[in-house]
Formats: structure tokens, C-alpha cells, sequence
């Protein structure tokens, strides 16, 4: 008997060994299957790999004399399954590494806060849609943490907030809730005080921003509560434009009183 008959024979009976075990297999009933899914997957790699295997007519032959060498083969890789699962946990890693750079890169990308008209004219399309894209996912990340984190009539707002700001910076999150109350300024489900905190936030008059990056979670209160909660976490604007008056008082020159322009109400 050459080599090539040796583990032929073998794997004719890894084969047929393996049949046997999927003919018991299928008798059982569901979760006994479940509970050798696993096992059955490894037999049927351990037959494919006895296809293409070298192996020497000496160690065909001994592995020929057990009465189940696949059984004994899967026994053998279980007491060595150490580094298969040290390939999982790796792999686990880093994709998990992988998806956290992508991310930390995304939140260093500055949001574009020109038109898309300027952007035209001024040959930076290709800045204006990767923040327009990055805009879109921030505010659908937005009504999937309000939706997810609202539950028997309570908004966790903390929960909220913090999940989409670890995908995203604070400077797009406040982009997108300012374009927001910009295009709800006849609700008046929006406080007046975060109605009037968007006047300090640059939004450009864009129809790409107003038409669809707008949180609509079917309860403008609830959007109403993660700006309260966005406001409160980061404390302060995180980009604003600076006012004239605020430019003057630096600069020691003082104006009358009378002067000073009166907030106007948006109209309802």
C-alpha cells in the first residue's frame, strides 16, 4: 500500500465516520443540535483538510488503525483550541481597534459651514458632502439614541447625549441640533432659550441643511430635552459666532443702552 492509498483510505474513513455522525445528528432533537453545531463544523473542516494533507504512509496507516481517528482528531484540537480562540480575541480586537480610529478620525473632521453654493464657487464640494455625509449619520445616530433611551414615558437624556457623542464631536452634534431648531422655529414644543441659543451658532441658509438635516423624532419635547442635556454637557457653545457687542466690550468701547438691539420672539 503506497502513501497516497494510506490517506485515501483514511480520509474515505473520516468521511464516512463524519456521515454517521450527521445521520445522528439529524435524529436529534433542536437543542441537542445546537449543542453539537460546533462540533459538527470542526469534524467537517478536520475532513476537507484531509484532502490536500501530506502525510507519510507510516502516520496514515496508525491513524488507519483507530476505530474513529476523525473523533480522535477533534479531541485532540479541542485540548489545543487555546489558539483558536486566541485568533477570535485577536480578530475581536482588532476590528474593535479598526472601527475606533475610523471614528476618532471622523470626530477631527471639521464641519463645513458654508453653502453648498459657496462650496461650488469655491471648488470644496468634496468638503462640503464628506461633512454633509458625516452630518446625516450624526443626526440619525441622534433619533436612534433619543428612540432607544426613551422608554415608559422618561427620556434618559444622559444616556443619550453621551452615546452620540462618543461617535461624534460636539461641534457636528451642535451643528445639527442648531439646524434643527432653526427649521422648528414655529414649534413651540422648542424652548424660546434654545431658540435663542442657535443665534450665537453659525448655520448657513443651505437647502441641504434645511430640508433634511433636521432631528425629527415625532416629539419635538424630546428633541427639545437632548439639547437641554447637549447644553448642559458641554457647558458652552463649542464654536460660536462672536457677536459685535461681545467685540466691542473687548475692545473698552461702550455703547448706550438704547442702543443695544432687542432680542426679537420667532414668529409662530
Amino acid at each position: 500500500m503506497n502513501t497516497k492509498d494510506a490517506t485515501e483510505l483514511l480520509f474515505e474513513k473520516m468521511s464516512d465516520e463524519q456521515d454517521k455522525f450527521r445521520d445522528w445528528l439529524k435524529t436529534q432533537p433542536a437543542d441537542e443540535i445546537l449543542n453539537h453545531s460546533y462540533e459538527y463544523i470542526v469534524r467537517e473542516d478536520i475532513v476537507i483538510a484531509m484532502e490536500d494533507i501530506n502525510l507519510s504512509e507510516e502516520m496514515a496507516k496508525v491513524l488507519l488503525n483507530s476505530s474513529s481517528p476523525l473523533g480522535d482528531v477533534y479531541d485532540l484540537y479541542l485540548k489545543q483550541e487555546t489558539g483558536y480562540m486566541d485568533n477570535i480575541r485577536d480578530t475581536i480586537t482588532t476590528l474593535a481597534d479598526e472601527l475606533y480610529n475610523v471614528q476618532e478620525k471622523q470626530k477631527k473632521i471639521p464641519v463645513y459651514t458654508n453653502s453648498i453654493d459657496y462650496a461650488t464657487e469655491n471648488n470644496e464640494l468634496n468638503k462640503y458632502y464628506e461633512s454633509y455625509n458625516l452630518n446625516m449619520d450624526c443626526k440619525q445616530e441622534i433619533q436612534q439614541a433619543i428612540n432607544q433611551n426613551y422608554k415608559d414615558n422618561i427620556l434618559d437624556v444622559d444616556s443619550a447625549v453621551k452615546s452620540v457623542l462618543e461617535q461624534f464631536s460636539a461641534e457636528r452634534v451642535q451643528f445639527v441640533l442648531a439646524n434643527t431648531i432653526k427649521h422648528k422655529a414655529w414649534d413651540t414644543r422648542i424652548s424660546n432659550d434654545n431658540k435663542d441659543w442657535i443665534k450665537t451658532i453659525d448655520v448657513p441658509d443651505d437647502k441641504n441643511n434645511n430640508d433634511y438635516l433636521v432631528v425629527d423624532v415625532g416629539n419635538s419635547g424630546l428633541t427639545n430635552l437632548f439639547i437641554n442635556e447637549f447644553r448642559k454637557i458641554t457647558s458652552e457653545p463649542v464654536k460660536t459666532k462672536e457677536s459685535l457687542l461681545e467685540k466691542l466690550k473687548q475692545n473698552n468701547i461702550s455703547i448706550p443702552k438704547s442702543n443695544i438691539p432687542k432680542k426679537h420672539e420667532p414668529e409662530r
